[in-house]
């Protein structure tokens, strides 16, 4: 889409503008983590996300509660 996004979960959650769950829409980004924000997820409908979720594994989808959600951030 043209949106340069950083590396790093925490960065792409802090440059991203929050939005309630109700208002997700497909391309929109989960965070995740207890603590602080160590993970993120595009979603793409359905109450689905997709993304890598440890090092080494491959693309997949899962539900958007697979952990805990943090927030979730709409780009551009």
């Amino acid at each position: 889409m043209g949106v340069p996004l950083p590396h790093n979960a925490a960065a792409q959650a802090a440059m991203s503008t929050p939005v309630d769950r109700a208002e997700l829409r497909v391309g929109d980004l989960v965070f995740y983590g207890t603590d602080s924000i160590t993970t993120v997820t595009l979603y793409v409908g359905g109450d689905e996300v997709v993304g890598v979720y440890s090092p080494g594994t491959v693309v997949h989808t899962s539900t958007v509660d697979f952990a805990p959600v943090s927030g979730y951030g709409q780009i551009g």
